[in-house]
C-alpha cells in the first residue's frame, strides 16, 4: 500500500531525546508505527511492505519545510534587485527600472523584489508616479521585501482591471492619496 514501508539494518535518527537512535522503522501510510529493533519493526510492517535494508547507513527523520517556495526563488532571479544592500532611494530604483525598459519591448512586465520602504532614504513606498514617468508603456510592478506589499504603475493596473472605483480586496488596500486616487500601492 502507498505509504508503507520498512527501513531495517540501520542507524536511524528518532529526534526523540528517550530513544534517540534505533536500527529499524516500520511505516504505514506514511506514519511511524514502530520504532526500535529489526524483529519488532518487521512484526509490525504491514505484509508486503517494501523493505529497503541501509546496510548500517544512517537515515534521518525527512525535513518538510511547508512555507518553502523554491520555485518563487528561482523565478526572483529573473525580477530586478531591489534590496536595501544595493538600493539606498528610490531614484535608485527608478534607475534599474529605467534600464530595464531600455532593454525590453514595450508592453513587456517588468518585475522587480525585495525594496524595503522603511530602508529607503525617502522612508516611504515607491509610488504609482515614481514609475510612471520612466515606463509608461511597460507595466511595472515592485514586491517589498516582506512580499504581501506591490507597488504597480498605471499601465500594470490598467491590465489588473484596477482603477479609482475599484474597491479594496477583502483582505486587503489599494492606498490612496487625499482625493482617492490609486498611488499603486498594493496590499
Amino acid at each position: 500500500m502507498p505509504g508503507d514501508l520498512l527501513l531495517v539494518n540501520g542507524r536511524i535518527r528518532t529526534m526523540d531525546p528517550a530513544n534517540p537512535a534505533v536500527s529499524a522503522v516500520a511505516m504505514r501510510l506514511g506514519h511511524v508505527v514502530y520504532a526500535g529493533n529489526d524483529a519488532g519493526a518487521k512484526a509490525a510492517a504491514a505484509p508486503g511492505s517494501p523493505v529497503i535494508d541501509l546496510a548500517g547507513r544512517t537515515a534521518t527523520p525527512g525535513l518538510n519545510d511547508a512555507h518553502a517556495h523554491p520555485m518563487g526563488v528561482g523565478f526572483a532571479l529573473l525580477d530586478l534587485d531591489l534590496s536595501p544592500e544595493r538600493n539606498a532611494a528610490i531614484p535608485e530604483l527608478q534607475a534599474l527600472v529605467r534600464d530595464a525598459v531600455a532593454r525590453r519591448p514595450a508592453g513587456t512586465w517588468i518585475l522587480g523584489r525585495g525594496y524595503d520602504d522603511a530602508r529607503l532614504a525617502e522612508g516611504r513606498h515607491p509610488t504609482r508616479a515614481d514609475l510612471d514617468g520612466i515606463a509608461p508603456d511597460h507595466p511595472v510592478l515592485l514586491i517589498r521585501m516582506c512580499h504581501h506589499i506591490g507597488v504597480a504603475n498605471s499601465a500594470a493596473l490598467r491590465l489588473a482591471g484596477v482603477t479609482r472605483d475599484t474597491p479594496d480586496p477583502a483582505d486587503g488596500l489599494f492606498d490612496r492619496d487625499e482625493h482617492g486616487e490609486l498611488l499603486g500601492v498594493l496590499r
